[in-house]
């Protein structure tokens, strides 16, 4: 997501990273580039389960793993034919707001959008412009303030309690400016893992793209392989695979859900019995099934077209 609390000048190489956990948390990742004329901060709305007696969110410090993407992205290698912290605990309670020392940042969890009023005006988007987007009404919010006017800095990163069924949640609402577009430019890469993910995908990976419709491939190992766990801080699962989706151009200005029933792909044009959407809603048993008829029925398509 790109939610700005001021106008920024420009936003660019967004990444995002999301994992379920069995404690119906989800954990969330974010890092891009930005340049911005005065002092902004970057606000990621969560559907955070409501229930919760203490805060839903607790940040993690990657200060020390910066290159945490771009180890991700060594899980998906060009091929050679195209080419030559620790954790920070939150104990926050609704009624206040508590700054975290999160790295290099300053964040907060705001609740409601009615706590906006308790923060600095420069760090907060107005309630006029999420009475907007109505959907947004019962989310809370992560706050992470930029100290500097521009550059790259490391990924924020949390875990939140979540209130969706087997659902990965990335954000990629666009406020750049206030105001909300229906549609807006993305320049996205969005990586998830889900081990259910990874028996649908069978040995599609890499550059290859399991899911052709809504643009889905597989890392070529097991995460382990390419990146540092233990500066991770929780937020890889060394055994699962990575699945990686890349966003450039014009699309519809909303979210992204990855879900085991369904697959939320609208700016990409709604998918079809070929996507895994239909693999995981069918559960572990006849995926791989299900993926070498697919491929059979390709296959037999182009094969009829040829002889024509």
């Amino acid at each position: 997501m790109c939610c700005f609390a001021q106008p920024v000048d420009s936003v660019a190489s967004t990444r995002i990273f999301g994992r379920l956990t069995e404690q119906k948390s989800q954990f969330l990742a974010y890092q891009m580039s930005y340049s911005s004329k005065i002092t902004n901060a970057m606000i990621l709305p969560i559907p955070i389960e409501t229930r919760k007696r203490r805060s839903p969110v607790r940040f993690i410090d990657l200060s020390a793993y910066p290159e945490f993407f771009r180890h991700l992205q060594r899980g998906f290698p060009t091929p050679k034919s195209l080419t030559e912290s620790r954790a920070v605990d939150s104990a926050t309670q609704h009624d206040s707001l508590h700054v975290h020392k999160v790295g290099h940042f300053e964040a907060s969890f705001v609740p409601t959008i009615d706590h906006f009023k308790k923060l600095d005006p420069r760090f907060s988007i107005s309630k006029n412009t999420w009475n907007k987007i109505p959907v947004y009404s019962d989310y809370g919010f992560v706050v992470f303030q930029l100290h500097e006017l521009s550059g790259e800095p490391h990924p924020m990163a949390f875990e939140f309690s979540t209130r969706l069924d087997n659902t990965i949640f990335l954000p990629t609402l666009h406020i750049h400016d206030g105001e909300v577009h229906s549609r807006e430019d993305f320049d996205h890469t969005m990586y998830v893992q889900n081990k259910d993910l990874d028996l649908a995908a069978g040995d599609h990976q890499g550059h290859k793209l399991w899911d052709l419709k809504s643009g889905w491939a597989r890392s070529y190992a097991s995460a382990e392989k390419f990146i540092d766990i233990k500066r991770s801080n929780d937020l890889i699962d060394g055994d699962l695979k990575v699945h990686r989706k890349i966003m450039k151009g014009t699309y519809k200005n909303e979210d992204q859900f990855i879900s085991r029933q369904d697959l939320k792909t609208s700016s990409l044009g709604s998918t079809d019995s070929l996507s895994f959407s239909t693999a995981l809603a069918m559960g572990s048993v006849g995926l791989g099934s299900v993926w070498f008829l697919n491929r059979r029925e390709r296959v037999m398509s182009t094969t009829e077209k040829r002889k024509k």
